[in-house]
């Protein structure tokens, strides 16, 4: 299939995403897909081939390519009270960066290889009443966008094409 969402709305590209699945289910086939949605690769591939200048730079499990490459999460906290100084805060959470929104809502940047966001809950915990949190997962978009802008290089990887 080649571009089979181009250009659709929001509910029919979810139309023909659901009936590529049930296909795919049914007939217990392959389907091949060239795409630059990478909507429809996140939610219908679990194979990922990456072709850059005629040559095939990746070709391997979906999941793989954003554990090893998007490692990257943000987790959006919304506190009742100002954390009184948050700088001196953040020396108890390495390798995490903090970026405040306002007194009651900041966000903090962290590799999930490095520390993990049960920690980052934990800590928070230990000085301020969440209201309310949430996590931000990379996606397939992060990688690729990084991919093409030079700053990875997927063709020089251990196990890769």
């Amino acid at each position: 299939m080649d571009e089979p969402t181009i250009g659709l709305d929001v509910a029919v590209k979810q139309q023909v995403r659901a009936f590529i699945k049930q296909m795919n289910s049914e007939k217990e086939s392959t389907i091949i897909l060239t795409t630059h949605d990478l909507g429809d690769i996140e939610q219908l591939c679990k194979r990922l081939i990456v072709i850059d200048n005629g040559q095939i730079i990746f070709d391997g499990p979906l999941e793989s390519v954003t554990d090893k490459y998007a490692k990257e999460r943000v987790l959006h906290f919304q506190v009742r009270e100002k954390i009184q100084n948050s700088q001196r805060f953040m020396r108890y959470l390495p390798y995490c960066r903090l970026e405040e929104k306002s007194d009651t809502h900041f966000l903090i940047y962290f590799d999930k290889s490095n520390i993990s966001a049960s920690e980052i809950v934990t800590r928070v915990l230990g000085v301020a009443d969440i209201i309310d949190f949430k996590i931000d997962e990379p996606n397939i978009e992060d990688v690729i966008k990084r991919v093409y802008g030079g700053e990875i290089n997927l063709a020089n990887r251990e196990g890769y094409v």
